[in-house]
């Protein structure tokens, strides 16, 4: 598969629902797109640069590796993705903010979801990890 590509429905569905909840879907313009070779963060977020923005008509940019997206649960996919929009809002004066997470995610979200957000955490490492070690069995 190319590095780049289009979402399946079911995966830009969730990413839809979940910018729809934060109030984000009808306020900025964004596209969300595949990466299956991207590493570590299964849900990339990034403002665009201005002049991208012009040429694209694009704010946001949503980088998901669908590969381990794929795997994790039903149940935690869609709290996958509400975890890595978590630092994107609109502020007063209508400009985009993307956060950094804070520790090694969304401090409101780890308090919200404490118990899930380790879950989270520790499904997406296995999944990388496999994921790493079937590459490796392939090359040997």
């Amino acid at each position: 598969m190319a590095k780049w590509d289009d979402l399946v429905d079911d995966t830009e569905n969730i990413i839809d629902e979940v910018m729809d909840n934060a109030g984000l879907a009808g306020v900025i313009r964004y596209k969300v797109i595949a990466n299956n070779d991207q590493k570590n963060d299964v849900i990339k977020v990034k403002k665009i640069t201005p002049d991208l923005q012009y040429a694209f008509n694009t704010d946001l940019l949503i980088i998901v590796n669908e590969v381990i997206f794929e795997q994790i649960p039903d149940e935690l996919q869609k709290l996958t993705a509400t975890h890595a929009l978590s630092g994107t809002h609109v502020n007063d004066n209508g400009n985009l903010t993307v956060a950094k997470p804070d520790v090694v995610g969304y401090s409101g979200f780890m308090d919200k979801y404490p118990d899930i957000s380790i879950k989270i955490r520790e499904t997406i490492k296995s999944l990388y990890d496999k994921k790493k070690n079937d590459e490796s069995k392939e090359n040997n």
